[in-house]
C-alpha cells in the first residue's frame, strides 16, 4: 500500500478517493480496502470497497490525514496514509435574529455590534449589516456596523420588525428579522373643548362632551368632574352633564370638566350660549288700605310688577269685579270704589300682559270702618184719653249700620201732653182730656253720631157714660 495526497475544496461532499490506485500485489491478487482509520479534522470517509468517499468537515479547511488497510483476499495486507489537503472557500456569514423589548414613545437605541452581535463568519471577516425590508410603526436608522435607533410612532405599543443580513465584503448571509416588542404605557385621555345651545328657562339640557374625547390605548373615558359655571348649574350624570341655566338667565356661560381613564386624566373647556325667550310678566300682590265711603281710589298696582326682558312694557289687560265695590282699568291703574257703607276685605284679581304673555296677581284692599249715623225710623201710637205714662219703644224700627249700639238722646214737640225718656222708652202722657193727635220728635245716638225721627201719637176719646147730680140736703 503506497501513501496517498489529495486536494478537495471546502465544504465539499463526497470527494472521491482512488487509494488503491498506487497500490500493487506482487502475486497479481486483486487488492480492496480492507479498513479505514480515523480521521484527523473531523471529516468522514466511507469505504466503497476499492474507492473511499471524502467529505471534509463543515468549513473546515486545512490538513486531514487518515490511515486505511489494503488486503489480497488471500490474508495479505499492508497499510498507508492518506493526506488531504482541503483548500479555503470562502462562507457566507451566518446572521441569526434578534429581538430588542422597549417602551411605547421612546426611541430604542443599540450600539455597535448590535444586530451584528450574534452572526458568525467562520473566516473571521468583518460584517457589515444591510436592511432588507423597513419597519412599519416608526422610523428605523440601521448602520452598517450593526447599529441602530428606532424610533416608534407616537403611542404605538406591541411588536414592529425590520429584516437584515450580514456581508463579509464577498458573499451576504441569510436575510433574518429583527422583533421589536414595545410595552404598552398608559397615555392620558384627550378631552376636546365642546360647544353648546340651550333655551332660556330651559332645565337638565343633556350635554353628551365625551362624544368628542378620545383614548389613544382605546380605554375607556368617563367623566370625573366638572366645575360650576357661573350663570347656572352643570351635574355628572352617568356619561353625560345636565346643565340648567339660571332662571330668566340669556347670553353665554362657561364650565370646565375632566375625563379619566381610570390612571390619567384631561380637562376640557364647555361654551354655552343660552337663547333668549320672551318671559312672562311677573305680576306681584298688592294690599291697600282705604276708608270707607271715600270714592274711587287709585291702584297704582304695576308700581311692584316687574319683566324680566328689558324694554318690555306692562300694561293691564283684566281685572275682576270684586265682591264688594267695583273695579275698572284707566289706563295703567285701576279705579276702585267700595260700595257703600262697606267695611272690611275686599278682593280682586287683575292681569298684566308684555305684549305676548300674561301673569295674574291678587289686590287686597282694607276698607276701614268710619261710623256711620245712626237710622231713626218715624213711628206712630194711638193711646187712650187721660191714659198715663203710655211706653213707647221707638228704638225697635231705628238701626245703625256698623251696629252700634242706640240710645235715645232727646224727645220733643209735646204740646198735648208729656214726653220723657226712661231708659230706652218714651213715656207719654196726654193732658187731661186732650183728644187727638200730636207729632213729637226724638233723637237717638250711637255714641257719636245723631239722628232724629217723628213720633206720631194718636190720642182716642174714650166714652165716659151719664153722670146725675143729686143734690145734698141736711136737716135742720
Amino acid at each position: 500500500a503506497a501513501n496517498n495526497s489529495y486536494t478537495v475544496t471546502e465544504d465539499s461532499p463526497n470527494n472521491v478517493l482512488d487509494v488503491l490506485g498506487n497500490d500493487s500485489d506482487v502475486d497479481g491478487d486483486m487488492l480492496t480496502i480492507g479498513a479505514v482509520g480515523a480521521l484527523s479534522a473531523g471529516g468522514t470517509a466511507v469505504n466503497n470497497s476499492t474507492t473511499i468517499s471524502y467529505t471534509p468537515a463543515l468549513n473546515f479547511f486545512g490538513t486531514e490525514t487518515f490511515t486505511y488497510t489494503v488486503a489480497d483476499g488471500n490474508g495479505g495486507e499492508d497499510t498507508a496514509v492518506v493526506t488531504i489537503t482541503v483548500t479555503s472557500v470562502n462562507d457566507a456569514p451566518l446572521a441569526n435574529s434578534d429581538s430588542y423589548t422597549s417602551s411605547e414613545d421612546l426611541p430604542l437605541v443599540v450600539n455597535a455590534p448590535g444586530v451584528l452581535l450574534n452572526d458568525m463568519d467562520v473566516e473571521g471577516d468583518a460584517l457589515t449589516a444591510v436592511l432588507d425590508t423597513d419597519v412599519t410603526s416608526g422610523t428605523l436608522s440601521l448602520s452598517s456596523n450593526g447599529s441602530f435607533v428606532y424610533t416608534p410612532t407616537l403611542n404605538f405599543c406591541g411588536t414592529d420588525s425590520f429584516s437584515y443580513h450580514a456581508d463579509d465584503g464577498q458573499a451576504a448571509s441569510n436575510v433574518v428579522t429583527v422583533t421589536m416588542n414595545l410595552t404598552c404605557l398608559n397615555d392620558a385621555p384627550t378631552a376636546a373643548d365642546d360647544m353648546y345651545s340651550v333655551m332660556e328657562d330651559s332645565s337638565n339640557n343633556v350635554l353628551n362632551v365625551l362624544a368628542n374625547d378620545t383614548d389613544v390605548d382605546g380605554d375607556e373615558v368617563s367623566l370625573t368632574a366638572v366645575t360650576s359655571p357661573s350663570n347656572g348649574t352643570a351635574i355628572l350624570s352617568g356619561t353625560v352633564v345636565l346643565y340648567t341655566p339660571n332662571p330668566n338667565f340669556a347670553g353665554m356661560d362657561v364650565f370646565t370638566y375632566t375625563v379619566s381613564d381610570g390612571a390619567l386624566t384631561d380637562t376640557a373647556v364647555v361654551t354655552i350660549s343660552i337663547d333668549n325667550v320672551n318671559d312672562a310678566p311677573t305680576a306681584v300682590a298688592d294690599s291697600y288700605t282705604i276708608n270707607e265711603d271715600n270714592g274711587s281710589q287709585v291702584l297704582a298696582v304695576l308700581l311692584n310688577d316687574y319683566d324680566m326682558d328689558v324694554g318690555d312694557s306692562l300694561s293691564i289687560v283684566a281685572v275682576s269685579m270684586p265682591d264688594n265695590g267695583t273695579a275698572v282699568i284707566s289706563g295703567t291703574i285701576i279705579l276702585y270704589t267700595p260700595a257703600l257703607n262697606f267695611f272690611g276685605t275686599d278682593v280682586f284679581s287683575y292681569t298684566i300682559s308684555d305684549g305676548q304673555l300674561t301673569d295674574t296677581a291678587v289686590v287686597t284692599v282694607m276698607v276701614n270702618a268710619v261710623n256711620d249715623a245712626p237710622t231713626a225710623v218715624a213711628d206712630s201710637y194711638t193711646v187712650d184719653q187721660n191714659s198715663s205714662d203710655n211706653m213707647f219703644a221707638v228704638l225697635d224700627n231705628d238701626s245703625d249700620i256698623e251696629g252700634d249700639s242706640l240710645s235715645l238722646v232727646s224727645v220733643s214737640g209735646a204740646s198735648n201732653g208729656t214726653a220723657i225718656i226712661s231708659g230706652t222708652l218714651i213715656l207719654y202722657t196726654p193732658n187731661f182730656d186732650f183728644v187727638g193727635t200730636e207729632t213729637l220728635t226724638y233723637t237717638i245716638s250711637d255714641g257719636e253720631l245723631t239722628a232724629s225721627a217723628s213720633l206720631t201719637v194718636t190720642v182716642l176719646q174714650i166714652d165716659t157714660g151719664f153722670l146725675i147730680y143729686l143734690p145734698f140736703l141736711s136737716k135742720p
